[in-house]
């Protein structure tokens, strides 16, 4: 079923009874009234954006030629996030929140989350984050609390301070091109943390073999890891197109994080 739009007036149910899943072109508004999904899926895909007032979906579905969908409230999504083309924008008052058992694609190029977005629950993650037309990935491992709840967001933006930390493990240099934030804003877990480069050249890696993990600790980059692994062939040289690198132990302290070395070769400042 098609809509090119769809309110909900206060006092107002809606219940999803169709057998098939419902299209939405237009804007979702709910103002007051209650959205029952019966299990079903909605799928935005409008070529114009698209506003999406708070609500709660069980499966819901960014397929949009072109432009954006909006976030004006709080989103849930209990079962199924499915990002296939087009990116949803929000902020930390208008926030995409996948819930505990819930799942999520990882993203691509052509979809992501531009701005934060949280997981609930002791499910291994990762985040379908990216920020203006640069898709950038980040994961952890499963939290031990189905209320644990961390949220994430990406910055291809440089984060400004470059001071580094020398021991342990020292690293050298760090990124100017990109970071991310990772919090814990629920629960005590720790999780390893892993970053993807989705594109070598975007990320400014030339090189992998001394690629580290850098986490800002409140006043310097520390060395949060020694260990490199990657999703293709290709390292250390020449670099894989795309990779990942993952902490060797759990993290203890969160946010922000980015790519660092010691003494690489990739286009970071040396201090």
């Amino acid at each position: 079923y098609n809509f090119g739009g769809l309110t909900i007036n206060a006092g107002k149910t809606l219940i999803e009874n169709t057998p098939a899943n419902i299209n939405v072109a237009g804007d979702w508004n709910n103002l007051g009234g209650t959205y029952n999904s019966n299990s079903k899926k909605v799928t935005l895909n409008g070529t114009a954006v698209q506003n999406i007032s708070a609500e709660t979906f069980y499966d819901i579905e960014i397929n949009k030629p072109s432009n954006t969908a909006i976030l004006g409230g709080v989103v849930n999504v209990t079962h199924a996030l499915t990002m296939t083309s087009g990116n949803f924008i929000t902020t930390a008052a208008n926030l995409l929140i996948v819930t505990s058992g819930s799942t999520s694609t990882s993203g691509s190029a052509l979809s992501f989350v531009d701005g934060p977005m949280k997981k609930v629950g002791s499910d291994a993650f990762v985040f379908p984050v990216g920020d203006g037309t640069t898709w950038a990935r980040i994961a952890m491992s499963a939290p031990s609390g189905p209320a644990d709840a961390f949220t994430a967001q990406y910055f291809y933006a440089p984060f400004g301070d470059y001071t580094v930390t020398q021991v342990p493990n020292p690293i050298t240099n760090v990124s100017t091109i990109e970071y991310w934030n990772l919090d814990r804003t629920a629960g005590a877990s720790n999780v390893t943390v892993k970053l993807y480069w989705e594109n070598a050249t975007t990320s400014g890696i030339a090189k992998c073999s001394d690629l580290r993990i850098a986490h800002w600790n409140g006043s310097a980059w520390e060395n949060n890891n020694d260990a490199v692994t990657t999703t293709s062939a290709g390292c250390p040289n020449p670099v894989a197109e795309s990779g990942d690198i993952v902490t060797n132990a759990v993290v203890t302290s969160f946010s922000p994080f980015t790519f660092g070395g010691n003494g690489w070769t990739n286009p970071l400042p040396v201090e």
